[in-house]
């Protein structure tokens, strides 16, 4: 069984060891050490990654790390090397230390969760970009007030500026009853306790860094419902420093266009947000007029066909949703058949067209003879339509109607 030497040293990125097999597994290889500090996928954190060098200086990438049942650690490369072979291997550190501070994030947070909030972590998994934990609620409850997230990340912030010491070692089971875990541990041997100050307590297999300073800072990035359950998500260390940076960015340059202080922007905000919601009133009103205009023109000069009057009224305007609401509102007060159309794109214009009551006939039947695309009701149809020689067309559509 491969000895794992993360266990003892989270830190070291390079070791020698000895190859003690190696297998195919369809176009690469994996290969087993007598001793590894490369840290299998489990638990929700990802797997390391980086080298490993044979004797005659060729050099094979480590893409993959994974235990089996055995508690072998395989690690998955390139090429075959030899049983016997002395190795030197090389862990990607970057890799690794981002994985530590989202690691060492992720116990902080889940502590600071079950202390304040009495919330019960289910699991850890660390993505790309952004690491998310599952909590569950005694009540059920499915969401986190603004103040809670708060409350969070100023206990976890607070915890890592203590730099407290991070003991991480392998408990007795019969000492595990008097140590004071979070919750329970989710095996009955090699129980391996991580110590987080005097603060967190929780038995985890997982990498940490040897003090909580190093992890940085975190920053709850949102809390929200996941099957019954709150889905925090955040990021830690440099990928919250990452994220702060690009949002203060965002931040100043909305400041800057808006004129004012970068902790005014909200405010700034909400008074443009206003100013264009009584700008599209203004809109709407203005809209109304010019339609309203139109379409008594059109009503003094119909399309008549068959003894059906029908208004087309075209609208030098480009808002969908006021084009119904116009149509059916002139149709009933008209009394009369309303084809409205606004300004054409590429000759094609999108049209609504309405029937009072006083003229039951079915508009579904004008779109084929109308070459129109579109559908509706019986006393509504919308779509788009060609504009040109719109007239004639619509004359000729309500022939047999």
């Amino acid at each position: 069984m491969t000895r794992r030497l993360y266990y003892d040293d989270s830190l070291l990125t390079e070791f020698d060891a000895m190859v003690t097999g190696c297998v195919r597994r369809g176009d690469s290889w994996a290969c087993t050490l007598d001793r590894s500090a490369f840290y299998p996928t489990s638990g929700g954190q990802p797997h390391d990654t980086g080298t490993i060098a044979c004797p005659d200086g060729h050099t094979c990438s480590v893409t993959d790390v994974e235990c089996d049942r055995d508690g072998e650690v395989w690690h998955t490369i390139s090429e075959e090397i030899p049983s016997g072979t002395k190795v030197r291997c090389v862990i990607d550190w970057e890799r690794r230390r981002d994985h530590m501070e989202q690691h060492g994030g992720e116990h902080l947070l889940a502590g600071a969760v079950w202390r304040h909030l009495h919330g019960t972590t289910i699991g850890l998994h660390l993505g790309k970009e952004d690491s998310t934990i599952d909590v569950s609620f005694p009540d059920g409850r499915t969401h986190l007030t603004e103040e809670e997230i708060t409350l969070l990340e100023k206990q976890v912030n607070s915890w890592i500026r203590l730099d407290a010491p991070v003991k991480c070692y392998f408990a007795d089971p019969s000492e595990v009853p008097g140590i004071p875990l979070r919750k329970p541990p989710t095996v009955s041997e090699n129980i391996r306790i991580v110590q987080y100050g005097d603060f967190e307590y929780c038995a985890c297999g997982g990498t940490h860094p040897p003090r909580s300073g190093m992890i940085g800072q975190i920053k709850i990035l949102s809390a929200l419902p996941s099957k019954g359950k709150v889905r925090i998500s955040f990021v830690c260390g440099e990928r919250a420093e990452i994220r702060l940076h690009a949002g203060f960015q965002v931040l100043k340059a909305l400041s800057d266009a808006l004129s004012c202080h970068w902790a005014d922007t909200p405010d700034a905000v909400r008074t443009l947000q206003e100013r264009n919601e009584e700008l599209a009133k203004e809109g709407v009103r203005k809209n109304e007029i010019i339609a309203r205009y139109e379409a008594e023109r059109a009503c003094r000069d119909p399309v008549i066909c068959g003894g059906k009057k029908i208004a087309l009224v075209l609208l030098p305007l480009d808002d969908k949703k006021f084009l119904t609401r116009f149509a059916a509102d002139e149709a009933a007060r008209m009394d009369m058949i309303i084809f409205a159309a606004l300004k054409p794109t590429d000759g094609v214009s999108f049209f609504c067209i309405c029937r009072p009551d006083s003229a039951p006939v079915d508009l579904r039947k004008i779109i084929a003879p109308l070459k129109a695309k579109g559908g509706g009701r019986e006393e509504m149809v919308q779509g788009t339509v060609p504009i040109d020689d719109i007239r004639t067309r619509l004359a000729g559509a309500f022939l047999d109607l």
